[in-house]
């Protein structure tokens, strides 16, 4: 009795805050909820002005008919419920026995913009690593172009900046390439050519996107129990059986504790390593480790002494409450001193 009541205040704080960030939305902006309701909506007449006829359940569950109050106070409309689909292609969550569908992952708009949503169905043949399904919704907007748009920015690779043979190597290029180009009487055109020279040698110092965007601890191995566990997936789909299900399971749980480990093998590698650049007092790169580690969902900070790296859950806790407690009050601090 008493998790429920909790339960039930919890989400009466949810569903106020969420009112409070709908009312700050200027009226005119394009404003769309979705996300995991846990609300079943049904067919009642009640709420037959924001549910629509193609809804996959009858009678909606105490959840559904808080998220249609809500919708009917925001003049908003439950656009998920609203195209006619297959019951295999409306139900957005499946239970563990794969017996059970529910639709409760659901897509809100405001009346007005209706027409933006084209199509909302689920998308089968994704592996999310989850008991809920894929959403796919189609959106058609009308976009404003924009003229002055911002020059695209390339990281350079600060390894190959580093190597005196590529500096050399980048200095002679370039040198080469500016005795090709024709003196201009125009200052302009004479500045335009020697930065598109500039660019055309150095594209060699480029950071490529696969680099820029990889993961610091994936690697083989992981990408193997991976891809083992897409395929013992796809055969679970094609053929539902208990032995097919039952292997699925255990090659999705390999490979997650695989990347698990992987990953804390990685951030305590790079936390000796942040340790030995904090003992160098190289400041720069102590804070950008440190941002990259953030990234990561790793919350890591230094001593209050700045001799070591903190990484452990409670200690940058208590190093978090101890800052915060000196920056705002500097006086009790100087008098405890």
């Amino acid at each position: 009795m008493l998790q429920r009541k909790i339960k039930n205040r919890t989400l009466e704080q949810f569903h106020e805050e969420l009112q409070r960030t709908q009312d700050r939305v200027p009226k005119h902006d394009v404003t769309i909820k979705l996300g995991d309701m846990n609300a079943k909506l049904g067919k009642e007449k009640l709420f037959s002005q924001v549910v629509g006829r193609h809804t996959l359940h009858d009678i909606s569950n105490e959840n559904g008919e808080t998220l249609a109050n809500y919708a009917i106070s925001n003049v908003m409309f439950l656009i998920s419920t609203g195209f006619q689909h297959r019951n295999m292609h409306t139900g957005t969550w499946i239970s563990a026995d794969h017996q059970t569908i529910n639709q409760i992952d659901h897509v809100m708009v405001r009346k007005g913009k209706l027409r933006l949503i084209h199509d909302v169905r689920r998308k089968g043949g994704y592996n999310c690593d989850s008991d809920h399904l894929l959403v796919q919704i189609k959106i058609k907007q009308k976009l404003i172009p924009v003229k002055n748009r911002q020059i695209q920015k390339y990281k350079c690779d600060r390894q190959l900046i580093n190597q005196k043979e590529k500096i050399n190597k980048y200095q002679e290029n370039l040198q080469s390439k500016l005795q090709e180009i024709e003196e201009e009487t125009d200052i302009n055109q004479d500045r335009q050519n020697l930065k598109q020279a500039t660019l055309e040698v150095g594209t060699e110092f480029r950071l490529s996107e696969d680099v820029r965007n990889a993961i610091c601890w994936w690697d083989g191995e992981c990408g193997r129990a991976t891809r083992e566990k897409n395929e013992a997936r796809g055969k679970c789909i094609m053929r539902e059986t208990r032995t097919n299900l039952n292997i699925y399971q255990q090659k999705r749980i390999k490979a997650n504790r695989n990347c698990r480990r992987k990953k804390k093998e990685w951030i305590e590698r790079k936390i000796i390593e942040l340790n030995e650049t904090n003992r160098k007092r190289d400041k720069r790169k102590v804070y950008k480790d440190v941002r990259n580690l953030s990234n990561v969902a790793t919350l890591v900070c230094r001593h209050k002494t700045a001799t070591y790296i903190l990484s452990e859950q409670e200690q940058t806790s208590e190093r978090g409450q101890q800052y915060f407690k000196e920056l705002l009050n500097p006086e009790t601090e100087r008098i405890n001193t």
